[in-house]
């Protein structure tokens, strides 16, 4: 019996070699041999499936909607970059993270006041105090206090002149933000193209059958032991017998033990 294989890259070749065996319809064959031939490897498209877990998003962060994968076809060896679009998004709990900060700068640094959306922010002393400020301060970089919370600022260095000669002074606001963890689906396809490739061509035989077709009949041999009265014991014995090809009138029968392989762990 003859079969062969779908084709693959030829550097696939060691993992796609045939089996020793193979049972069909309750008949087992055996490997006689094998061999590679050349045969194009046809364009087909293969689906895609990844999915992404994002940890700590916030509200501010923008989950991307499409994604670059690296497709990989198993069964060909054919690797190749698509692009996948989110199909499916979970969030987990909600939980309040301390790592919030954001700088903020204080531009002709030495006024006495400053505005804030449409309020007016005095700066008292050498302490940046922003109490009761923190919502005109959120909106500066577009948040809200549903999802963040600023609970101090200080300085982030000395004053100084920026480029065009301006003083200012850097600070930093830090406090708390709002964030879940987030487990995207995106599904897409890659088409792989056609390509050279290679298949295995293999010849097994059915068990029981030498390689030329004849089928192989094997006889036990028995051994049977017949004392005799004031001369020992006299041994007779049928004398095991093979014989090969199909039809011989031998009263015979296959004789054959299976090994069983356990797994190594």
């Amino acid at each position: 019996m003859e079969l062969t294989s779908s084709p693959f890259l030829e550097s696939m070749a060691e993992k796609h070699k045939p089996a020793e065996t193979y049972e069909r319809d309750g008949v087992t064959y055996h490997l006689k041999d094998s061999r590679l031939e050349e045969m194009a490897i046809p364009a087909h498209e293969v689906p895609v499936t990844e999915e992404v877990v994002y940890e700590a998003v916030e509200a501010l962060d923008r989950i991307p909607s499409k994604i670059s994968v690296t497709v990989t076809d198993e069964g060909t060896g054919q690797e190749m970059e698509s692009i996948a679009a989110a199909d499916w998004q979970e969030s987990g709990e909600e939980r309040w993270e301390d790592t919030f900060s954001f700088p903020v700068t204080f531009h002709e640094y030495g006024l006495e006041g400053y505005w804030i959306g449409d309020k007016v922010f005095k700066l008292e002393g050498d302490v940046p105090d922003f109490t009761g400020y923190e919502k005109e301060l959120l909106m500066l970089i577009g948040a809200s206090e549903e999802d963040y919370k600023v609970e101090s600022v200080s300085w982030d260095g000395e004053a100084y002149e920026d480029a065009d000669g301006v003083r200012c002074r850097n600070a930093v606001a830090k406090g708390k933000k709002l964030v879940r963890d987030c487990t995207v689906t995106y599904v897409g396809s890659a088409v792989f193209l056609e390509e050279p490739g290679v298949r295995y061509v293999s010849t097994y035989v059915k068990e029981g059958e030498s390689e030329d077709g004849a089928v192989q009949y094997t006889m036990k041999a028995v051994g049977v032991y017949v004392p005799k009265k004031g001369n020992g014991a006299v041994m007779a014995a049928v004398i095991g017998v093979t014989s090969i090809g199909a039809g011989v009138g031998t009263a015979g029968y296959v004789h054959y033990r299976k090994k069983r392989v356990k797994d190594m762990i």
